[in-house]
């Protein structure tokens, strides 16, 4: 319908437009070396590698078959500048070591995380010295408070599934876990509402494309349990949106943070 069409071409240029946001705010340039911590299905990174030909990108992902995707989508593209490692990140250690990297960039992946000191104690050794290294971050925020995701029960299926062992940070949390030489340069508030439209999008393309979805849901949790995770995926579309639309989108918002290395 031309209303599923014309959501997917809004959808597709909000992605563009919030990737060229991240190259302006986290000030990426040709020629860096960048590490992307928590890749997901490469959306970035093979951004990264095309806008950048002469960057060379080091993504990780704890899912293999998101490296099988994403260098797949490399060959197609006879993008060279990209490698993608997956590892999880409470091991990972970068293959170029310690002072070597001009920008870390990480979308939605710090929310799954816990013991910041030690994350950003890390990430402050991976980049360069010198004064021009960088660190840019993109997560979900609450105005306020952190919390963390920790499941009490089976009714509490948000936290088990889709945030075990995660933090919902604060907006101004990330500032107290900056170390002797990672200094919080800038942050930005983008304001819930665009999340919010995005699931609501999201939930458009999901219902519209039912038919594809339910064998994958099916293969991915059990046969069985295929209506069971159907539903969780579109009350999880739904509660996102209902969450981050509430108070104008003032709330739960998603924060950028630009960190430097003296």
């Amino acid at each position: 319908s031309s209303s599923s069409s014309s959501s997917s071409r809004s959808l597709n240029e909000a992605e563009v437009k919030m990737m060229e946001l991240y190259l302006e705010r986290g000030e990426f340039k040709d020629g860096q070396e960048v590490l992307e911590l928590g890749c997901g299905w490469g959306s970035l990174s093979i951004f990264l590698a095309e806008k950048y030909p002469n960057s060379r990108i080091t993504a990780v992902s704890n899912s293999k078959t998101q490296k099988e995707f994403i260098d797949g989508r490399a060959r197609d593209r006879n993008i060279a500048n990209l490698q993608v490692i997956t590892q999880d990140l409470n091991v990972f250690k970068p293959p170029l070591g310690k002072n070597s990297y001009d920008r870390i960039v990480s979308i939605e992946c710090f929310e799954h995380m816990k013991n910041y000191e030690v994350l950003f104690g890390r990430c402050e050794q991976w980049l360069k010295s010198g004064g021009e290294a960088k660190m840019f971050l993109h997560v979900f925020a609450h105005k306020t408070y952190p919390f963390h995701f920790i499941a009490k029960d089976e009714s509490d299926w948000m936290s088990r599934y889709f945030f075990s062992g995660g933090t919902m940070p604060s907006e101004r949390m990330f500032a107290y876990f900056t170390t002797n030489k990672l200094h919080l340069k800038t942050q930005w508030r983008v304001n819930g509402k665009h999340y919010s439209k995005t699931c609501e999008d999201w939930l458009r393309k999901y219902d519209a494309n039912r038919k594809a979805v339910e064998p994958i849901i099916g293969k991915t949790y059990g046969k069985e349990q295929t209506m069971k995770w159907y539903v969780y995926w579109r009350l999880f579309f739904l509660s996102c949106s209902e969450l981050f639309s509430y108070s104008d989108g003032n709330e739960w918002f998603v924060s950028h943070y630009l960190f430097q290395k003296s």
